[in-house]
């Protein structure tokens, strides 16, 4: 599986800062399986100005911080442990929450009809893509 790119990760002073972002102070739920890319992923979230309040790595893990709140937007990795995350991105839309999608398949990677109008982004990515994809996701 490919990890984000960090090639284009914003450094102090570059054009990415987080307080020109309209997602800063967003609190994101991040459900990705795999421990470097999201370790790399929480990175690239703060650096946008970010908060990631829960990093899970299942679908049942990801229902329960559901449950729990407190987020703003989920970022899903398509695939997860456990399967899909497709029931998790459809209980955070049905809270009115917005939710962007990752993956490490292209555009191989389905997800059902009724997510179609969530954004999704190919790893690996930058966070100029990740901004992006987080914007769209919020006016979806």
């Amino acid at each position: 599986m490919s990890s984000p790119s960090s090639n284009d990760n914003p450094k102090p002073g570059s054009a990415i800062e987080p307080s020109a972002s309209p997602l800063s102070a967003k609190r994101v739920l991040l459900v990705e399986d795999n421990f470097m890319v999201a370790t790399a992923m929480q990175a690239m979230l703060a650096s946008l100005g970010l908060e990631v309040v829960a990093t899970v790595a299942s679908v049942a893990e990801g229902l329960a911080a559901v449950d729990r709140g407190g987020f703003d937007i989920a970022l899903l990795d398509v695939s997860i442990i456990g399967g899909s995350s497709e029931a998790v991105a459809r209980k955070v839309a049905d809270l009115g929450l917005p939710v962007a999608f990752v993956t490490g398949y292209g555009a191989v990677a389905v997800v059902a009809n009724d997510l179609h109008r969530w954004p999704r982004l190919c790893k690996p990515f930058g966070a100029a893509e990740l901004r992006a994809t987080l914007g769209e996701a919020l006016r979806a």
